[in-house]
């Protein structure tokens, strides 16, 4: 079913789901550690989605990165070469128990712990 909700309505994020339409890329510059797994200059780390404060989800050798940023304790260590393309969906409830899905995620507050 489809609702509208009114400016300064109420409603309750359900949940979310961040779709990646192209992933974006970093370059190791120097080795390091990535997640626990030696990153060799070159290496290419896949940049799924950005989720603030210059950190991103990642992909690298077929793990998960939930926190990927290009600094660590000794300075920079990779180049973002292309930023992600993605899609940030939320499900809410208004007060009559109707969900739905937004992509409108601009519009309202408070939705941060939707996000994936």
């Amino acid at each position: 079913m489809v609702f509208r909700v009114k400016r300064g309505g109420k409603v309750t994020g359900v949940t979310g789901v961040v779709i990646t339409t192209r992933p974006g890329r970093a370059r190791i510059k120097r080795s390091s550690v990535v997640s626990g797994m030696e990153a060799r200059p070159g290496d290419v780390v896949f940049l799924l989605s950005y989720k603030g404060e210059g950190i991103y989800k990642a992909w690298f050798r077929g793990h998960t990165i939930n926190e990927f940023g290009e600094f660590d304790a000794k300075g920079t260590f990779a180049e973002i070469i292309e930023k992600p393309t993605f899609e940030w969906w939320v499900q809410i409830r208004n007060n009559k128990n109707l969900t739905g899905w937004t992509d409108q995620t601009d519009n309202f507050d408070n939705k941060d712990a939707c996000r994936g």
